[in-house]
């Protein structure tokens, strides 16, 4: 599941930053590949839709790499089953 989590997050933030996905590395820090705020909260939304999940905007600080985010996701997954 982690995989299909990971996979789902990074072709996400290489089509919002507009980057190919295996340039990406899951654990580099959203911000330095330019991803701001309000594309952390469009996917958030877009998590939330995907996985039937609630996740908190304050929670948006946890968001700063792709590994970090599927760690909050997958968290979340095991506590609604």
């Amino acid at each position: 599941m982690r995989d299909e989590v990971t996979a789902l997050l990074k072709s996400e933030v290489a089509r919002m930053i507009e980057l190919p996905e295996e340039s990406i590395d899951d654990s580099v820090h959203l911000a330095e590949l330019g991803m701001d705020s309000l594309q952390a909260l469009q996917l958030l939304v877009l998590i939330e839709r995907t996985y039937q999940l609630e996740i908190g905007e304050e929670e948006l600080q946890c968001f700063t790499s792709i590994n970090a985010i599927a760690e909050v996701v997958l968290s979340r997954m095991a506590v609604a089953s």
